[in-house]
Parts: C-alpha cells; structure tokens; sequence
C-alpha cells in the first residue's frame, strides 16, 4: 500500500505541473485575456486572483480540518470543483467569443473559483502526504515529482509552441489549450484520489476570529515575524510587474504569439538547475543568503525588460530566465524561514497568518494594471525595481540563523 501510496503522489505531482505550465497564469492566460481586449488592470487581477484567493482561506481551513480523522474527502470535493471551473473556462472561451465582456467575467470567476477551491485543498494534501510519506522518504518523493514535472511542464511549452503555430484560429487555439489543461488536471487529482489514507485521532477545532484578532499582539511580540512580513510585502508589490511580462512582449514588441511557448518552455528548463543552486546556497549559507540573492536576480528582469530593443526578441528570453530562477529560490526559502521563526507550540498559527495576511498582498498585480492604464508599462517596470531594492533592503536585517 505504502508504494502504491508514493506512486500515486508522484504521478498527481507529474501531471498537476504538466497542467500548471499550460495554464500559466502570467502568460498563458495573461496572453488569451490580451488578445481580448482585455484592460490591464484586468490582466493584472488574473495572477492576482489566481495567488490571493489560494492564501485566503488558510487561517479558516487550518481550524477546521483538524477536527477530521481523514482529510483526503476534503481534498475530493475541492478536486471536483476545481475540475468543473477548467472544463468552465475551456467552453466559455468557444461559446461567447462574441461577447468578449461576458467571458472575462466568468472567465475571472472561473479562476477565483478555482484558486479559492486549491486554497482548500493546500492544507489536506500537505496533511494526507505527512501521513502516507515517511519522513525519510520525503525528500525522493519531492525530488522525483519536481524533477519530472519540470521535464512534463518543458514539454507543455512545446506543445503550446505548436498549438499557436498551427494555424489554429483564435480563440479556439485557447479553448484547445485550457480543454487539454483541464483533462490533465482532472487525471491528475483522481490519482491522488487513490491514496489510502489512515485515520488519525481528531482535535478539536480553534476559534479563527480569535486567532485573527491575535495578528496585532503576535506582530508587536515578534520582531523577527514583523521584519519577514515587510520584506515579503515589498516582494509581492515588487510582482505587480510579473503578468506584464508576457504582455509587454507582445503588445510593445510586437513578438508572435508562438513566443508564449518559448517563455513556458523557459521557465521549466530554469526550475530543475536553479533549485540544485538554490539548495546549495540555503544549506551551505542559509535561507537570509537565498532570498537576498533571488532578489537581487529577480530586479534584473525588469531592467533587461526594460532595455530589451524590438529588433532583438531572443534577449527578452532572459527576462523569463531571471524571474523564474528568483522565484525557485523564494519558493525555497520563505517557507523554511517561516517554520523557522515559528515557535514549535504555535507554528501552525503562524504559517496560517503568515498564509492569510500574504492573501492582500498578492493583489498587487491589480494596481499594477491601473498603473500600466495611466502611464505604461514601463513604469510598472520601474516600481517593480524599487520595490525588490526596498525588499533587499528589509532582508538584511533578518536573522542569519534562520
């Protein structure tokens, strides 16, 4: 059972990050809601909505699953939802194509809905996976899913690449995209539907709009936790620049639609590489170390954006290159820091405040959107460089140790 179990969870991890690179939301969908017509602060919300309504429900989750012995059911049920709001976003974009106002209103519902349904999920899976993966085998579990969904997810690139240039005629070279995306999906949570996961003796549940009420006092007690929160709230308002990427690519300079799939392709052939570097750098010189060097990485990919000329497309690759291997780092080291600074009698509730206050500051994008309305996006660009040099600035005065 216990092979059965790590297969399952490998296979789940396999094609959710295959279906994660086709439905990419900072290229692929940032690409389909430009070529709509889409305003900015809408194709900056997409990203946003996609990250914050994940986040939001984590305080909320965390008081309440604990009282199941089985968290696997919870996982289920937000699976099927999840499932349903693909194959929505797949059909919306074949049936209402003439109504462009309409589809991005439920297209952006379909996405929060999702992303509201994974942010449920989050807690369970990390739940049923600490039950069914001994601790020893863990870091292989990991490794092997990373490793060959960052294979899967270069090939989704590929793929895509060959989706635009086929001829196929817009808008249904999306719909064919989110439709495949959506069968991966659906393959993907179903295996893990197969895991058989033991029961477990239930706590009792704790009271969330006490624990809310508690962030002010945990912050003025806390330094550490108080210095971690700013330097990740400039790094989030630092991503206001991220969905604008792909968009600048096509709308400024002019790149053909195909480029999408060399930007995917990118960012998956950075992520095995740049997390053997990322590891070598948390344990040799710490995770303070790692999220300095992501962030001095990640404010070059504004600034090669920035000087990139129209005439000289295969530069702007480098822009993917950097903010991809920045983000593998801060994927890396902001949850280790996190478990770091927490006490051990109360790391549950500071990752879950941790989680929810990230919630408001992942819609950063959106603002980015009504910036780039009003004075271009070369001045989301700008604030994007100033906010990672406030959020290198704030990192260094984290705790060495950590």
């Amino acid at each position: 059972m216990r092979e059965n179990n790590f297969r399952f969870g490998v296979y789940n991890g396999w094609l959710v990050l295959l279906a994660d690179g086709m439905m990419n939301p900072s290229i692929v969908i940032a690409a389909f809601a430009t070529q709509l017509g889409a305003s900015n602060v809408t194709i900056g919300l997409i990203p946003a909505l996609s990250a914050g309504m994940w986040f939001l429900p984590q305080l909320y989750v965390a008081s309440i699953v604990r009282s199941y012995p089985r968290k696997l059911p919870v996982y289920n049920r937000m699976a099927n939802i999840r499932t349903t709001m693909y194959m929505c976003l797949a059909l919306t974009s074949f049936l209402f194509i003439g109504h462009p106002n309409v589809l991005l209103t439920v297209f952006l519902l379909c996405i929060a809905g999702s992303a509201l349904a994974a942010g449920i999920t989050g807690l369970p899976w990390l739940e049923v996976v600490s039950k069914v993966i001994p601790q020893q085998e863990r870091p292989l579990f990991f490794g092997i899913r990373n490793l060959g969904g960052g294979i899967l997810a270069f090939g989704a690139g590929i793929l895509i690449r060959f989706i635009m240039g086929s001829g196929l005629p817009f808008p249904y070279n999306y719909s064919l995209i989110f439709f495949l995306g959506g069968l991966i999906y659906t393959a993907g949570y179903a295996l893990f539907g197969h895991i058989k996961e033991p029961e477990e003796p239930v706590q009792p549940r704790t009271n969330v709009l006490e624990d809310i009420r508690n962030i002010p006092n945990m912050l003025r007690a806390d330094p550490d936790l108080r210095r971690f929160l700013v330097a990740r709230a400039f790094v989030a308002i630092a991503g206001i620049a991220e969905p604008f990427f792909a968009v600048y690519a096509l709308k400024q300079l002019h790149m053909e639609s195909n480029f999408i799939g060399y930007f995917l392709m990118v960012i998956a052939g950075v992520v095995p590489l740049s997390n053997l570097f990322w590891t070598w750098i948390g344990t040799d010189k710490g995770n303070r170390r790692v999220m300095r060097i992501a962030t001095s990485i990640a404010v070059l990919a504004p600034v090669v954006a920035l000087l990139t000329p129209p005439e000289l497309p295969i530069m702007y690759l480098l822009v993917f290159v950097l903010y991809s291997m920045a983000q593998q780092g801060y994927g890396l080291a902001f949850g280790s820091y996190t478990l770091n600074i927490s006490p051990a009698h109360d790391r549950s509730r500071y990752l879950g405040t941790m989680n929810t206050l990230m919630a408001f500051m992942v819609f950063a994008p959106a603002f980015g959107g009504a910036l780039a309305d009003h004075q271009g996006f070369k001045a989301v660009f700008y604030v994007s460089i100033c906010a990672f040099v406030l959020a290198w600035l704030f990192l260094s005065k984290l705790r060495k140790d950590a």
